[in-house]
């Protein structure tokens, strides 16, 4: 997904963390399930396909590490601390607007009200940013 490529919402450009990082949990799985599979194997080419299949699935997972690492670096970006620190914990550690205002000792409204600036601000600085690219 490349929001220089087509129209995206900040929210939804952000929310490519989560998904990334739901993708490489589900490598690994399988990473681990090739492992398993060709332990205890003779066929010395059935286990070099194996083991091929295992090296492209840690490529994959290094590829989606980076485009995750990107957005992170993106949000830091951001010059003012709070909506840095409001969509880190939104966007990268996956917590709701309710647990960031109970955690931070802020009330619903301002964390919601907060966030909402947040995106605005990662809209025009990141978002338009790559559009001119």
């Amino acid at each position: 997904m490349n929001a220089a490529k087509e129209k995206i919402s900040p929210k939804k450009y952000l929310c490519q963390i989560e998904y990334y990082s739901n993708l490489i949990s589900q490598k690994k799985t399988e990473k681990e399930a090739v492992k398993h599979d060709i332990e205890g194997l003779t066929g010395s080419e059935y286990i070099e396909k194996m083991r091929q299949l295992e090296c492209r699935i840690g490529d994959e997972i290094v590829q989606l590490a980076n485009e995750r690492h990107r957005i992170i670096g993106e949000i830091q970006c951001l010059t003012k601390r709070k909506h840095v620190d409001i969509l880190h914990e939104r966007y990268v550690r996956f917590k709701s607007l309710m647990e960031i205002a109970v955690e931070k000792n802020y009330t619903y409204d301002y964390v919601k009200k907060l966030h909402g600036y947040a995106l605005v601000e990662f809209g025009n600085k990141v978002l338009k940013a790559q559009k001119k690219k």
